[in-house]
């Protein structure tokens, strides 16, 4: 039975796919520790003798450098965009934790090169009653700010038409949460944010992973400035020829990369024992 952590079978599909993706880009090390995913263990091969042919492989990492070399490409000029005035110091602060929009656009292309898809979901603090002005929001220190999911975070998620354009009509994230164990120890916990509409407006809950299962930690209706609920999931999802999760492009590259690694794999094991010596008797 489903519960609010289960990925979906889209998600599911594509994740084996991903993971490779991340391996290949990170290097060596990352695609080593995959073990069997990406070098088959040859028949017989017991797990010492299974570690020794993993580690004479060689992975030449041409994925990262084509991947680094094409952000480069892309973000070679400062990214053009256009704003309304209210809101063009967002720029220079997009996601509160001081990354301005050319890291954003950075980040966005380096994501889908690699892994297909990246996710963007617009957040905004609750206002106190008595702040209604974007001068009071700022004079408050409250404003919307950006936060970035990468595609293996995006859990599940479900498109339909919303005031007259496809928008997305569910979305459910996976966050982590920090749990006080006692005062010196934090412990990183599992947590899932989902958006939905509810009743015509947006709806957003937040479960948290505990001792006992999953909880719900909190549910809120987001409003605008004038106080009326939105309408429409403040999220946008970043691809590599629309607005939607796919292949990644250096898929095929990858995978290309990850067959010269057990090539190698296989190479350097065959010269290992035909290069030792071999003890023989004759007469």
């Amino acid at each position: 039975m489903a519960t609010v952590e289960t990925p979906s079978a889209a998600h599911l599909d594509a994740a084996d796919m991903v993971l490779r993706c991340r391996a290949a880009v990170a290097g060596g090390d990352a695609v080593a520790y995959l073990g069997e995913a990406v070098l088959p263990r040859p028949g017989g091969m017991v797990n010492a003798e299974y570690d020794a042919y993993r580690a004479r492989g060689l992975y030449m990492n041409a994925t990262q450098r084509t991947h680094d070399a094409l952000v480069g490409m892309v973000m070679g000029r400062p990214a053009q965009y256009e704003m309304p005035p209210a809101v063009e110091a967002l720029a220079d602060y997009i996601d509160g934790r001081g990354s301005r929009l050319e890291d954003f656009a950075r980040i966005a292309v380096s994501e889908v090169l690699e892994v297909g898809g990246f996710l963007a979901v617009v957040d905004h603090p609750e206002r106190p009653d008595g702040i209604i002005t974007a001068a009071q929001e700022r004079a408050a220190g409250l404003r919307p700010v950006v936060s970035f999911y990468t595609r293996e975070s995006v859990l599940d998620w479900r498109m339909g038409f919303v005031n007259g354009g496809e928008e997305f009509t569910f979305l459910k994230l996976a966050e982590t949460w920090q749990h006080q164990v006692d005062e010196w120890t934090v412990e990183d916990r599992r947590a899932v944010r989902v958006y939905d509409m509810f009743e015509g407006k947006v709806r957003v809950r937040v479960y948290r992973e505990g001792d006992k299962g999953w909880n719900l930690h909190s549910e809120a209706y987001p409003t605008g400035r004038n106080g009326k609920p939105v309408r429409y999931i403040p999220a946008v999802a970043f691809g590599p020829e629309s607005n939607r999760f796919g292949k990644p492009p250096l898929v095929d590259l990858i995978d290309v990369n990850l067959a010269h690694y057990r090539n190698s794999a296989d190479l350097e094991h065959a010269l290992h024992f035909t290069g030792l010596p071999t003890p023989y008797a004759s007469g």
